[in-house]
């Protein structure tokens, strides 16, 4: 009966031994930080997909553009672009489609300057940052390339 006890004993000795050596290292971790509040960004609680900002880096990369919004909805990328002042716009759009094409092979990709269709890609942008996106959002997306297509043969009419 004695070893029972000592045995039982002994596991209870162990399982708090273990306890607190477990806190016992976040309360010296916590302590060295000086218990002071950490600054977050708000880009930092959003999830950002890695496909859209590697195209992003490479985007803003391209002679010409001074901004640039990026949504992957596979297999279509849109990408809003700001134009700086004195840049061919066509040209720069052109240029953004073709190093997003050779760099990321696979991928729709939708290409515009207009102040207005930016406007929603950004909008849309931060309404799926972080979520799947359901049918609501791929109409939407669908909308914009609709409306990228039209602007892209107005000229033409």
């Amino acid at each position: 009966m004695t070893v029972t006890i000592m045995k039982r004993l002994g596991m209870l000795t162990l399982a708090v031994m273990l306890v607190f050596s477990g806190t016992g290292c976040q309360a010296n971790k916590s302590s060295k930080s000086n218990n002071k509040p950490k600054a977050q960004s708000v880009q930092k609680k959003t999830a950002i997909d890695p496909a859209t900002k590697k195209i992003t880096d490479e985007v803003m990369k391209v002679k010409g553009v001074s901004k640039a919004t990026v949504l992957v909805h596979n297999p279509d990328v849109l990408i809003g672009i700001d134009v700086k002042e004195g840049e061919h716009t066509a040209t720069v759009e052109d240029h953004v489609r073709y190093k997003v094409e050779s760099r990321k092979p696979g991928y729709f990709v939708h290409v515009t300057s207009n102040k207005k269709l930016h406007q929603k890609i950004k909008k849309l942008s931060t309404k799926m940052s972080g979520k799947k996106p359901g049918q609501a959002e791929g109409n939407e997306v669908g909308v914009i390339i609709l409306d990228i297509g039209k602007e892209t043969r107005t000229p033409f009419r």
